[in-house]
């Protein structure tokens, strides 16, 4: 069984930004009036299993931060497969972030992070 792994660009030093990836459901007016807040990945969990045709593919996540950086309420937009989705998802719960996440939390900030997936060999 081949196992994929999970790389993000905020890996390679980007951030996510509230204002930037914002939920398209917020108002941008109302991010941009509440600020920016950048979060980084402090620890990250690749999802094992993953069926070959997710390699080399991009998926969104939308989450939310509690005060400790462990993200919350995780969808993954556009993945139809429900094992696929509930994979990413309970690698994702792994994740840890850091930088403005106790901000992010009180102002129930929520944050969409482009994930691309990648085949091993």
């Amino acid at each position: 069984m081949k196992k994929s792994s999970l790389l993000s660009a905020a890996l390679a030093g980007v951030f996510v930004s509230a204002s930037a990836f914002a939920n398209p459901a917020t108002p941008a007016a109302r991010q941009d009036a509440r600020g920016p807040l950048h979060v980084t990945p402090a620890k990250v969990v690749p999802p094992t299993g993953l069926p070959l045709a997710c390699a080399d593919s991009t998926v969104k996540v939308e989450f939310s931060l509690d005060q400790a950086g462990q993200p919350q309420n995780i969808r993954v937009q556009a993945v139809h497969d429900p094992i696929v989705k509930r994979q990413l998802v309970s690698a994702f719960r792994e994740w840890r972030f850091k930088g403005d996440v106790r901000k992010a939390h009180d102002s129930g900030r929520r944050f969409v992070m482009p994930l691309k997936l990648l085949g091993e060999g």
